[in-house]
């Protein structure tokens, strides 16, 4: 995954305070998850307690799960919102940038919110994991330990 967003613009989001700059070695070594959504979309909104949980969940113990925030939003006004009001301390893209344009066009997107899985070179493992973190009593560090093994990079 590190390999995919090489050189890419990223930030940690803080919900209680100023997003930091931040790298694609952050991903190294992790499960990665892109997570495309929008503030507009009710369902994105609704899913967000669900993935806040299963991202502290999962890295309680040790830090092996990351997700990176791929706004669908009109604005970077309205994404920013949705960063500060809604998302966990993970990472995202800023609005409208080179990145952000390239993903699109990698990948091709059924609907939102989608939680892409993938490998260190950007192929998906699991290609909308929303359903699994939707499974009761799901296992978060059991989850992200299986997308481990699936991955082949």
């Amino acid at each position: 995954m590190a390999d995919l967003l090489k050189g890419a613009q990223l930030f940690r989001n803080d919900p209680k305070g100023t997003p930091k700059a931040a790298n694609s070695e952050e991903l190294r070594g992790k499960v990665v998850g892109l997570f495309f959504a929008a503030k507009w979309n009710p369902t994105c909104v609704d899913f967000l307690p669900m993935l806040n949980w299963f991202y502290d969940t999962a890295n309680k113990q040790k830090k092996e799960f990351e997700v990176v925030f791929v706004s669908r939003d009109h604005s970077e006004n309205e994404m920013k919102q949705f960063l500060k009001e809604h998302q966990g301390p993970w990472l995202y893209t800023p609005y409208g940038c080179k990145t952000v344009n390239s993903l699109f066009s990698r990948y091709t997107l059924k609907q939102i919110p989608q939680l892409m899985i993938v490998q260190k070179g950007g192929t998906p493992v699991v290609d909308d994991a929303i359903d699994t973190l939707n499974t009761p009593k799901i296992v978060p560090t059991d989850v992200v330990a299986k997308w481990r093994n699936l991955t082949t990079e």
